[in-house]
């Protein structure tokens, strides 16, 4: 594992090395295409890329529970991190009418939802809730919501209240 995450470093300081060339470089190759917050600074990039490495000791006759907990606890924040994260992207990308979006913008959402029965390891309310009303979200599929100004504004303005009320 340790020549694994040498390796995995390697990779990500030669992609840094190079994304600050390719970024500088970015609004005379692109021109009219350049928007300066789609190229985030590289503090902000590097903090996307991490490896680590956790060894646990195989759970005796009485750790399992103590094992299995804290297993679900991660996999309940990561379940609730994904979630927000779609409703917010849904939010930010359809409140501007004139804005571009893929399909993918309602199909990762629909997916991650489709995910919170199985997921939902410690049936957590607020996570159920948080996939209940963002089921409203998925109501539209993405070429619906890019031709009808008021679906998307609708949408736009339902998910803009999620985020409000679970604070995402």
């Amino acid at each position: 594992m340790q020549d694994f995450g040498a390796r995995i470093q390697q990779l990500v300081t030669k992609f840094l090395a190079d994304y600050d060339t390719v970024r500088t470089d970015a609004p005379a190759r692109l021109n009219g295409l350049y928007v300066a917050a789609h190229w985030p600074t590289h503090d902000v990039v590097a903090s996307k890329f991490s490896f680590t490495t956790r060894y646990l000791p195989v759970p005796d006759v009485g750790q399992w529970a103590e094992w299995f907990a804290e297993a679900s606890a991660c996999a309940q924040e990561e379940l609730r991190d994904r979630l927000s994260d779609a409703i917010r992207k849904v939010a930010v990308k359809l409140r501007d009418p004139k804005g571009i979006f893929r399909d993918t913008l309602v199909s990762n959402l629909a997916e991650v939802l489709a995910l919170v029965p199985d997921l939902n390891l410690a049936d957590d309310p607020q996570i159920a809730e948080l996939a209940r009303q963002a089921g409203d979200l998925v109501e539209h599929d993405a070429s619906t919501l890019r031709d009808d100004p008021i679906a998307r504004a609708n949408t736009a303005s339902r998910a803009d209240e999620i985020c409000s009320l679970f604070s995402l």
